[in-house]
């Protein structure tokens, strides 16, 4: 199990415009993808906002993707737990 910290940035668009799809970008610049499971769908409400997360990385043929088994809200202004 891996722990990351970083922003959660949108990666993923509908044909409308609509984000479907987000990521994690850590301060060294690297991105992660989230898996679309509860914890993953879940995240899409906090784009832009820094989280410290906990899963498993999969390396996948364009790029790595994190399957969350936890996370936790981390920036200033929103600091409660959501496990």
């Amino acid at each position: 199990m891996e722990k990351i910290k970083g922003i959660i940035v949108p990666a993923g668009w509908d044909e409308t415009g609509k984000v479907v799809d987000v990521a994690i970008s850590t301060r060294n610049e690297e991105e992660y993808l989230i898996h679309k499971n509860e914890k993953g769908e879940e995240l899409l409400a906090h784009q832009r906002e820094e989280v410290e997360l906990e899963g498993f990385l999969e390396k996948k043929k364009n790029g790595q993707v994190i399957v969350v088994n936890n996370y936790h809200l981390t920036s200033s202004f929103r600091s409660h737990a959501v496990f």
